[in-house]
């Protein structure tokens, strides 16, 4: 799938806009949520469920329940039992999209043999649904910190488009508000149009600069991708990383289908480049400082074991992620408060150079302790400056 667009809802916690074949990205995880007829699950042609057939064997009919809640009017979904067992009734394909559980959100159906199908009614928060449905599951032991869903109710189930639209946007922000171990929601379609209307509709929403929606050619940028194209592919080669997961290995595949196709979205772009610091940072510093609770202060942490050009790289690539998931304002420390200039291609040719500086350097002196700065040497080193 192609990434169109990326919104960081809260610090580090990401709403990402694709377009294509779920199937082919790759995709690991926790749950994939799609929407049905209540109790009418037959695998007819363009639904997800004649997709989850084709392609790992799931007959959504079948699925045994490890939640309903189906009968709940505000919530009218139900979540599958664990699919990665040995004993699930699933076939995975080799490098596919999958995930741990399936929710199925139902909404009401008249049978078709006595009157007409008609379009859902406008009113139906399919998407309040979703969050309402994943709110739960944490209180019964299930994870969602990655979620994918498609634009639900588009299909067969005939909703428009930009009803559902602002169904999201009013529910997008408290839904993520109540879900607070939710990290990543991908919202994705066949249509680009589809998602092309969304991004339009949340970048209005949002008053996004128009640059921030604006494809930038590496040819206006005067950027040659191939050195930072070949470090991406040299990295998920490392042997010290290929049990890092696939979060690693699909965002360097969103950086390198930018840089192939030479036409850049700036906001997909450098969401996907904090994104793959964030990992990295991640993994240097999972066992020194596992309760640090964002990339800021990991590499804060980091600083005692790497040269301060890499550091500021890191926060380079850091800020300038912030900056274009985040709306009207940019960073001073760790406090977000001062208006923001809209983002420039310069800004962008910076940051890419960033990454390769940081990428060249990696693993950043394997092997040394990474051992935080005492508060007394800290102070020391102000007095003296002062």
């Amino acid at each position: 799938m192609k990434v169109l667009n990326g919104y960081d809802v809260f610090e580090g916690r990401l709403l990402e806009l694709r377009h294509g074949d779920f199937f082919d990205d790759k995709l690991q995880l926790d749950v994939l949520v799609i929407s049905a007829w209540d109790g009418f699950y037959e695998p007819q042609d363009g639904t997800m469920i004649k997709a989850l057939k084709d392609q790992c064997s799931i007959t959504v009919k079948d699925l045994r329940r490890a939640l309903d809640f189906s009968k709940i009017p505000t919530i009218r979904a139900w979540i599958s039992e664990d699919l990665t067992s040995k004993e699930a009734p699933v076939r995975w394909k080799q490098d596919r999209s999958r995930f741990k559980r399936l929710v199925v959100i139902e909404s009401p159906r008249i049978d078709s043999t006595t009157a007409p199908q008609p379009p859902l009614e406008e009113g139906i928060p399919v998407f309040q649904q979703m969050f309402r449905m994943l709110a739960l599951l944490k209180l019964h032991g299930i994870d969602c910190h990655t979620v994918a869903t498609p634009l639900l109710n588009t299909g067969r189930q005939g909703a428009e488009l930009q009803p559902l639209i602002a169904g999201l946007l009013r529910s997008m922000r408290m839904g993520f508000e109540n879900v607070p171990e939710l990290r990543n929601l991908v919202i994705f379609d066949l249509k680009e149009e589809a998602i092309e209307e969304l991004k339009t509709a949340i970048n209005e929403h949002l008053r996004r600069p128009e640059i921030q929606t604006e494809v930038i050619t590496l040819d206006d940028l005067g950027f040659d991708p191939k050195p930072l194209k070949e470090q991406l592919e040299g990295l998920l080669k490392r042997q010290t990383l290929k049990g890092s997961g696939p979060d690693l290995r699909a965002t360097i595949g969103d950086i390198i289908q930018q840089l192939d196709s030479g036409k850049l979205q700036l906001a997909a772009l450098g969401i996907a480049a904090r994104k793959l610091v964030e990992v990295l940072v991640t993994i240097k510093t999972s066992e020194s400082v596992p309760h640090a609770d964002n990339l800021f202060k990991r590499i804060n942490y980091l600083e005692s074991s790497i040269s301060a050009w890499i550091a500021n790289g890191l926060h380079g690539v850091r800020i300038f992620g912030n900056w274009v998931a985040h709306v009207n304002v940019q960073e001073v420390g760790e406090v977000v408060l001062v208006p923001s200039r809209p983002v420039r291609p310069d800004d962008l040719a910076i940051m890419l150079r960033q990454l390769h500086c940081v990428l060249e350097s990696y693993p950043w002196l394997p092997g040394k302790k990474v051992i935080p700065k005492p508060k007394r040497l800290l102070k020391e080193r102000k007095d003296a400056l002062t």
